[in-house]
């Protein structure tokens, strides 16, 4: 958002030159991506300010074709159109936030334009199509979910690295940000790493983690492995699900009693399991199984990497997918 001095700028501007009257809204669109998928959800959120109480009327239009998904208000919606009329009261910020659904045919890039009292909404035009970014054996990267800082990730010397600053709101479905390597997987697959995290600030959540999800909606089914290092340098294996769509998570977590080498995540059917190879005892150890009836036969496998440290890198070495079928990427997107 604006600055204050520049907000006060903005709507003297506004009243010399258009003869608004003084009860001024600003908006602003952002997009949750850089860019959309063919088929998959994007959220979008359009932050709303006044200087005044007084009443609005946003019409925000889709691109053609678009679809509306879950909105966050009482809103009317026509076609590929969102109209909402309500009442702001300064200082308060208000947000109206969606899901606006690519068709499967969609191509080239994808216009939103819209109106709060007639003046233009500002912030994000223009979404481009995504396009895949092949990194080792891997079909793809891509920010997921509730992003900060925009992610990347690298492959050099047999080592991958991925980055990212990720700040997720309270949310009751828990539902949260990464960067992800990835590849579409049909069936039966063994992912297998070794970890390690890099950072500079003295307690950071980090995750660097081995993960299975259903798709790119935020509600959607996954299964995660991951070892998370406490401050006293206590470890911990964990494997977290969530099992319906949309659901709370659940996980299961135990306590490492030496140093860990890499971490697998299996798929036997329905079943999802973890293991982690124990320096101490030199033993491959199960950490946890999981039957995941509503998890689908084609599914995204890969890595993940979240952190409350902008400058903080996930890195990940001797990484193996043995998988019986990849989909191919004209069947990616």
């Amino acid at each position: 958002m604006k600055t204050i001095c520049s907000f006060v700028t903005l709507i003297v501007t506004v009243f010399m030159v258009c003869q608004y009257p003084s009860a001024q809204v600003i908006a602003e669109r952002q997009a949750q991506y850089r860019d959309y998928i063919p088929g998959q959800p994007v959220p979008i959120t359009v932050t709303i300010e006044g200087t005044e109480s007084t009443e609005i009327t946003v019409v925000e239009t889709l691109p053609e074709g678009w679809l509306v998904g879950e909105v966050n208000r009482n809103v009317t919606v026509s076609d590929s159109v969102i109209t909402w009329i309500t009442t702001i009261k300064p200082p308060r910020v208000i947000e109206l936030i969606y899901h606006a659904y690519p068709p499967e045919t969609a191509t080239g890039d994808a216009t939103f334009s819209g109106q709060i009292n007639g003046i233009v909404i500002s912030g994000i035009q223009t979404l481009p199509q995504a396009m895949l970014k092949p990194i080792g054996i891997f079909q793809d990267h891509r920010d997921m979910w509730y992003s900060g800082t925009p992610g990347d990730a690298g492959y050099e010397n047999g080592q991958y690295w991925i980055s990212g600053r990720y700040i997720p709101p309270f949310d009751p479905a828990n539902r949260f940000g990464y960067h992800f390597v990835y590849s579409e997987v049909k069936g039966n697959f063994i992912l297998k790493a070794r970890t390690s995290i890099k950072h500079s600030s003295p307690d950071p959540k980090v995750y660097g983690a081995l993960w299975a999800v259903n798709s790119f909606e935020p509600e959607a089914v996954y299964y995660v492995f991951f070892i998370e290092t406490e401050t006293n340098g206590e470890g911990f294996a964990k494997a977290i699900w969530r099992d319906s769509l949309g659901g709370y998570f659940t996980f299961s977590a135990e306590v490492l009693d030496s140093e860990y080498d890499y971490l697998e995540l299996v798929r036997d059917d329905q079943t999802f399991s973890t293991y982690y190879y124990e320096l101490g005892i030199g033993k491959r150890v199960h950490l946890h199984s999981k039957e995941m009836p509503n998890m689908d036969y084609s599914i995204l496998v890969g890595l993940i990497f979240s952190s409350t440290d902008e400058d903080s890198r996930g890195y990940y070495s001797d990484v193996e997918l043995i998988t019986a079928s990849l989909v191919s990427e004209w069947e990616l997107y």
